[in-house]
């Protein structure tokens, strides 16, 4: 379809004239694409998620991904199907990246039990041994030393390279 011969968009044009028009660069469409599918794409990612505030990340991020691929969009399917395909993968990774926790190993060397922290024990006037101190310490500088050595990717990987586009 010629979206010369389309019109002005609003509110009322079918989601194909607003997909020919966001791949064409047309920002305004996108607003309409956003305002009509924002509440059922904001509860998808809420309902995955469990959280507002996550959820709204979620379909900020999404809202990226789709205009970013728009122009790859087949029509094989609903235009909202698409849409509510990125958010759950979004929603989806950003709760395994939330559900991912390491057990806490202190740096004196002993596994944490009870959820207990090394402030919390010195706030109950726990005294720390110059030993655990000194091999805390030096365990934290090594670690810094090696963290320091690591390649320095950030721009020049080709996973964040795509992201930066």
């Amino acid at each position: 379809m010629d979206t010369a011969k389309a019109g002005p968009t609003n509110d009322a044009s079918p989601d194909s004239v607003l997909v020919e028009r966001i791949a064409a660069g047309d920002h305004y469409s996108f607003e309409v694409l956003m305002r009509r599918y924002n509440q059922t794409l904001y509860r998808t990612a809420r309902s995955i998620l469990k959280d507002d505030a996550e959820a709204e990340d979620a379909v900020q991020d999404a809202y990226l991904l789709a205009y970013r691929s728009i122009a790859s969009f087949r029509g094989d399917a609903k235009l909202i199907t698409w849409l509510v395909r990125i958010v759950v993968n979004e929603a989806i990774a950003r709760l395994r990246k939330r559900t991912r926790s390491a057990e806490i190993i202190s740096l004196d060397g002993d596994i944490e039990t009870h959820n207990e922290t090394r402030e919390d024990n010195m706030s109950r006037g726990d005294v720390e041994l110059p030993e655990q101190a000194a091999l805390r310490a030096e365990t934290r500088r090594l670690l810094e030393a090696k963290i320091d050595k690591l390649p320095d990717c950030f721009g020049r990987c080709s996973y964040y390279a795509r992201w930066r586009r």
